[in-house]
C-alpha cells in the first residue's frame, strides 16, 4: 500500500513538474492569464505581437453613439477618423517563474500611448452622425407667463441639440479608453435648459409677480390722473439670483424720465389763444414744470416697498402756476411783437393793454419769443451793456439771457413801427406811467408770452404739443439789457 502511494505521489509530482516547466516554456513569449494593459484583456496573447495586436485593436474599433430617442444611433468607426494608437513609453513586467501564481490574479499595466487621428475627418464625422443630423429642437428655459389675467409657469422644453466641443471629447475618450457605447443622455451631452419648473427659482419668481401685479401707484396731475399698475409695476423691477423680483434703481430711473418728458412743460411748444386774432404756436421759453427726477425716484421706491396703492405728486425743481394741461393759466403777461402790444390779464380779464418797444432785429437785438416767467422783481436797478447804463425803476426779468420788462423814462412815444430802428437791446419797454402800474400785479412765476404774430399765427387751432424735456442750459443773468 505504501509502495503504491508512493508511486502515485511521484507520479503526480512529475505530472504538476511538467505543467510547471510547460509553463514556462509557453509564457516566456505570452502574457500570462488575467493580464490587462489599459484596462484590455491580452491574457495568453503573444507577447512579441503586442504592439501590433494593440494597434490592431484601435484600428478596428467601432464606436456606438445612442441617441436619447433610440431613433438615431449611429456608429463611427477608427477608420473613418483615421484613428490610430501606439504604444509609447512604459513596459509589461513579468516573470515565467511564478506563472502558476500569477495566473490565478488580474495583473493590470498602465502604458502610455500615442493617439492619432485627422482633425478634420472628425469634425466632418461629428457633424454627420444622426443625432446631429436631425437636431430638431432647443431647449428653452422654464419661464412666467401672464395668461387668462393671471401669471402662470411655462414648463422648460428639453431639445435636442447637442453640446459640439463636449461631444467631440467624448468621442476621442472613448476611443482612447475603447469604450464601445456612448449614451449622449447619460454622458450630459444635450443642450439642457438651465430653469426648470419645480425649482426655487422659479417659484420665487412666481410669487414676486403675483404680489407686484396687485401693486399700483397713481401720480396726480391735477386735472389728469395716471395709474400704473400689473406690468407697468413688474418694469421696474429686475430678477434677483434666487429669480426674485427686486427693484432695480435704473430702470426707476428710466421710467422717471418717460413720465418726465411725457409731462414736464419746460421749453415746449404751446398752443395760445392770442389776444384779437386767435391762435398763435409758441416756441420756447423757461416757462414751466420740471421734474425733480431724483427726488421723483425717490418717492417712487419708497411707494413700491409699500403694500398698499400710493398716490403721488411728482416733486419739481421748478413749478409753473397751473398743473392742468393748460399750466399757463389765466393770469398771465402777453406780448405781441407784430403789434408792439402788451396785455396784462387777470383771472382772464383784460386790465391792461399798451403799447411797448421791443427789440431792434435790425441790429440783430430782437426780443426773442417763448413761454416766459418772471424770476425776479426788483426796483430801481441800472441795466448795464457794453454801450449802455440805464436806471429803471421797476425790472422783471423775463428769461435767462437778460431780457425783462421795464419801464423806459427815455422815450416819448411807443408802439408802431419805433422797434425796427430805434428798438431796445432786447427788453421790451413799457411806458413808466404802465409799468408803475403793471409792477404791483405781478409775481415771481408769473408766465409772460411773447409771439411774433406776423410768423406763429396758426389758421386754426391745433392739438396741444407733447412736452419735450429740456433741461435749462444756463442760469439766470443778473443784468438786463434796455
Amino acid at each position: 500500500m505504501k509502495k503504491t502511494f508512493k508511486i502515485f505521489f511521484a507520479f503526480i509530482l512529475i505530472i504538476l513538474i511538467f505543467i510547471y516547466i510547460t509553463g514556462l516554456y509557453f509564457f516566456r513569449d505570452r502574457f500570462m492569464p488575467r493580464t490587462y494593459v489599459n484596462g484590455h484583456d491580452f491574457g495568453l496573447t503573444k507577447i512579441s505581437e503586442f504592439e501590433k495586436n494593440y494597434e490592431d485593436l484601435s484600428k478596428k474599433f467601432v464606436l456606438e453613439v445612442i441617441a436619447k430617442d433610440k431613433k438615431n444611433n449611429d456608429k463611427i468607426t477608427a477608420e473613418e477618423i483615421k484613428f490610430e494608437e501606439k504604444i509609447g513609453s512604459g513596459f509589461v513586467d513579468q516573470t515565467p517563474l511564478y506563472w502558476p501564481v500569477a495566473s490565478l490574479v488580474d495583473k493590470h499595466y498602465q502604458l502610455d500611448t500615442n493617439l492619432k487621428y485627422d482633425d478634420s475627418a472628425l469634425t466632418n464625422r461629428i457633424n454627420s452622425i444622426k443625432a446631429v443630423q436631425n437636431e430638431s429642437v432647443h431647449s428653452t428655459d422654464a419661464k412666467i407667463v401672464f395668461d387668462k389675467d393671471e401669471f402662470k409657469v411655462e414648463k422648460e422644453v428639453h431639445g435636442d441639440f447637442l453640446k459640439r466641443d463636449e461631444l467631440r471629447q467624448a468621442v476621442l475618450g472613448h476611443f482612447a479608453d475603447k469604450k464601445e457605447k456612448l449614451n449622449l443622455e447619460e454622458e450630459n451631452l444635450y443642450i439642457e435648459p438651465k430653469i426648470i419648473a419645480d425649482s426655487d427659482y422659479i417659484k420665487n419668481q412666481l410669487a414676486s409677480y403675483q404680489n407686484l401685479f396687485t401693486k399700483k401707484i397713481t401720480f396726480d396731475f391735477d386735472d389728469r390722473k395716471e395709474e400704473v399698475t400689473g406690468q407697468g409695476i413688474i418694469a421696474m423691477y429686475s430678477k434677483d439670483d434666487d429669480g426674485s423680483l427686486v427693484i432695480d434703481e435704473e430702470k426707476v430711473t428710466k421710467f422717471v424720465e418717460k413720465l418726465a418728458a411725457k409731462y414736464d412743460t419746460f421749453r415746449t411748444s404751446r398752443i395760445f389763444n392770442a389776444t384779437g386774432i386767435g391762435t398763435v404756436k409758441v416756441d420756447g421759453g423757461i416757462y414751466g414744470w420740471i421734474t425733480d427726477r431724483q427726488k421723483t425716484k425717490d418717492e417712487i421706491i419708497a411707494a413700491l416697498k409699500r403694500d398698499e396703492p400710493i398716490t403721488i405728486k411728482p416733486i419739481y425743481r421748478q413749478d409753473a402756476v397751473s398743473r392742468t394741461v393748460d399750466d399757463v393759466g389765466n393770469t398771465y403777461i402777453e406780448v405781441d411783437l407784430a403789434r408792439q402790444k402788451l396785455w396784462y390779464y387777470n383771472k382772464g380779464n383784460l386790465e391792461i393793454e399798451t403799447d411797448i418797444v421791443s427789440g431792434n432785429p435790425t441790429l440783430g437785438n430782437g426780443t426773442p419769443t417763448g413761454t416766459d416767467r418772471i424770476w425776479s422783481r426788483e426796483r430801481n436797478r441800472y441795466l448795464t451793456g457794453e454801450t449802455y447804463r440805464s436806471k429803471v425803476s421797476y425790472w422783471l426779468p423775463i428769461n435767462w439771457s437778460g431780457v425783462g420788462l421795464h419801464d423806459a423814462d427815455w422815450r416819448s412815444t411807443f408802439g408802431g413801427k419805433i422797434y425796427q430802428s430805434g428798438g431796445s437791446h432786447g427788453c421790451v419797454n413799457v411806458p413808466p406811467a404802465v409799468m408803475k402800474n403793471l409792477y404791483p400785479k405781478t409775481f415771481n412765476g408769473m408766465p409772460v408770452i411773447v409771439y411774433d404774430s406776423t410768423r406763429q399765427k396758426i389758421s386754426a387751432p391745433a392739438p396741444q404739443a407733447q412736452p419735450q424735456v429740456q433741461v435749462p442750459a444756463q442760469q439766470p443773468a443778473p443784468a438786463g439789457q434796455q
